[in-house]
C-alpha cells in the first residue's frame, strides 16, 4: 500500500511538469514522512554543471532543494517554499527560480510540525490529495440551440474553409461536391425557415433563441478574422 503523502508528491511532480521541469520522484515509507524529487539535469546542467538538483519533502521540515555532488553530499541546501504542505504550485514557482541559480542565502533546516503533531488534521490535509473533489460538470451549452443551426453553421464553415484554401492556391471542389454542398446548404436553410415560422409565433422560444444568435454571430466574426 503506498504511503498516504504520495498523492501530494505526486502532485508536486505534476505541478513541475506543468511549468516542463521534469523530475525522478522517490517516496519514503518510514517516519518522519519524506521524499525527494531528483531534478532532470538537463534543465540543471547550465547553472549547476555536473552536480544534480534535488528537491527533497519532509512533514517537519516542508520543501528544501540541495545541490548535490559527485560524492552524494549536499554541497548546499536552502528553503524551497514557506511551510509544511505547500501548495505544488508553489513549489514549482519556487523550483523554477532555483534552477537558473541557486540563492545566495543558505539556512538551516526550520521545523513546521513535528511527526505526530496534530496527526489527524495532517492525514486529513493529504487525504485531499488522494481524493480531489469531482470536477465542476461542464457548463450547458448557450441556451436555445438547435441541431438544424448547428448543422447549418457546419456546412458555412466547411465551405468557407474550402474557398479559403483555394484563396491560396488550394483546389476548388469538383462540380459534383460543389452540387452537393449547395443541395446540403439549401435543404438547411429549409429547415431554418421551418423554424422561423415556429419562433414567430411562440414569443417564449423567440427569447430563447436571441442569446445564442448574438453568440453565434461573434463566433463567426471571430472565425473570419482568423482566416
Amino acid at each position: 500500500m503506498e504511503p498516504d503523502h504520495h498523492a501530494y508528491i505526486a502532485a508536486v511532480v505534476q505541478a513541475l511538469a506543468r511549468s516542463h521541469i521534469h523530475g525522478e520522484p522517490w517516496t519514503g515509507t518510514a517516519v518522519p514522512r519524506a521524499a525527494t524529487v531528483t531534478i532532470d539535469q538537463r534543465h540543471t546542467e547550465d547553472a549547476y554543471d555536473d552536480s544534480t538538483l534535488v528537491a527533497y519533502w519532509t512533514e517537519e521540515h516542508g520543501w528544501r532543494v540541495g545541490v548535490r555532488c559527485a560524492t552524494g553530499r549536499f554541497a548546499a541546501t536552502a528553503q524551497l517554499a514557506y511551510g509544511a504542505l505547500p501548495l505544488p504550485d508553489t513549489v514549482a514557482d519556487s523550483l523554477r527560480d532555483v534552477i537558473r541559480g541557486f540563492p545566495n542565502r543558505q539556512d538551516g533546516a526550520r521545523y513546521f510540525r513535528r511527526a505526530g503533531d496534530d496527526e489527524e488534521a495532517f492525514a486529513a490535509e493529504l487525504d485531499a490529495y488522494r481524493n480531489p473533489p469531482p470536477p465542476p460538470e461542464a457548463p450547458a451549452g448557450p441556451p436555445g440551440t438547435d441541431p438544424r443551426i448547428d448543422h447549418l453553421e457546419q456546412l458555412l464553415d466547411s465551405l468557407l474553409d474550402i474557398y479559403t484554401r483555394a484563396a491560396s492556391g488550394g483546389p476548388l471542389p469538383t462540380p459534383d461536391d460543389a452540387r452537393q454542398t449547395a443541395d446540403e446548404i439549401r435543404a438547411a436553410l429549409a429547415d431554418i425557415h421551418t423554424m422561423r415560422e415556429q419562433l414567430r409565433r411562440d414569443r417564449t422560444l423567440r427569447a430563447r433563441y436571441a442569446w445564442a444568435d448574438g453568440h453565434r454571430a461573434g463566433r463567426r466574426a471571430a472565425h473570419r478574422r482568423r482566416n
